[in-house]
């Protein structure tokens, strides 16, 4: 059974947001509530002529049509995802012809000696991990444009540090229980009057209110300290 290879999708979609490129070129880019076929991530519709976008803002739903453009860099063509998608404003474009992948004259039918160790115990993401690296990685994206210098050239490493930083000190930290005080690191007990903990070497208890003595009177901060 050949498979029919999918090249225009027609749908409808609200606007999640618009600005500019993200890599910080010149044009705009529109981040649609709508995905690929396969992709974890929502589709971008991207031009230069900020005139094609006139009357379009966030919040507003239309109707999309995306045509299949060329295929990206080192991208085999094997997912939706590995090819550009180009937006049809006037919605009435048949769908493209489909086009094979170019062929790697170079290929002698066999496989490529792996450049590094892989073996039986070579770790593998699951989904899970694979959702929570992508999340990290787009919230990397948007903290390094809020602190970048837009004239600047895109520092990849430094995405790759806060994609890092994210994953294994945010994504990984196990979930703290309810009533959970950030302040003394500890968990609180419950009580009829709400959560509580002892705070430790000291007659005072931490509540989510506050911070109190043993007669139930708050005390400040300056008070604590002086304690």
């Amino acid at each position: 059974m050949v498979e029919q290879v999918v090249t225009q999708h027609r749908f409808t979609a609200e606007i999640e947001s618009i600005g500019k490129p993200f890599n910080g070129g010149e044009g705009w880019d529109i981040v649609l509530d709508w995905k690929l076929p396969g992709s974890n991530y929502p589709q971008h519709v991207g031009g230069r002529n900020w005139d094609d976008i006139e009357g379009l803002a966030v919040g507003q739903t239309h109707d999309w049509v995306l045509n299949r453009g060329n295929l990206k860099n080192n991208k085999t063509g094997q997912y939706a995802s590995d090819y550009f998608w180009n937006w049809d404003k006037t919605g009435n474009s048949t769908p493209p012809v489909a086009t094979a992948p170019p062929s790697d004259e170079s290929f002698t039918g066999k496989p490529d000696a792996p450049s590094g160790p892989v073996g039986s115990n070579t770790p593998t993401d699951d989904t899970d991990t694979k959702i929570r690296k992508g999340a990290c990685f787009n919230k990397a994206v948007d903290l390094y444009n809020a602190e970048r210098d837009i004239s600047a050239p895109i520092d990849y490493t430094r995405i790759a540090e806060i994609t890092h930083g994210l994953y294994h000190n945010v994504s990984q930290v196990p979930m703290k229980p309810a009533g959970y005080c950030w302040v003394h690191g500890v968990g609180r007990n419950a009580s009829t009057t709400g959560l509580y903990h002892k705070i430790e070497g000291e007659e005072l208890w931490c509540m989510e209110a506050g911070i109190f003595d043993s007669d139930g009177n708050p005390v400040s901060i300056e008070d604590e300290v002086r304690v």
